[in-house]
Order: structure tokens, then C-alpha cells, then sequence
């Protein structure tokens, strides 16, 4: 698992 697709997930929630 990457850190990166934590990043992912947060610029998801940001997005909203």
C-alpha cells in the first residue's frame, strides 16, 4: 500500500 493513494483519497474529499 502507498502513501500515495492516500493523497488520492484526501484530494477526493478537497474536490467535494
Amino acid at each position: 500500500h502507498s502513501w500515495h493513494d492516500l493523497d488520492v483519497i484526501l484530494n477526493s474529499y478537497g474536490d467535494s
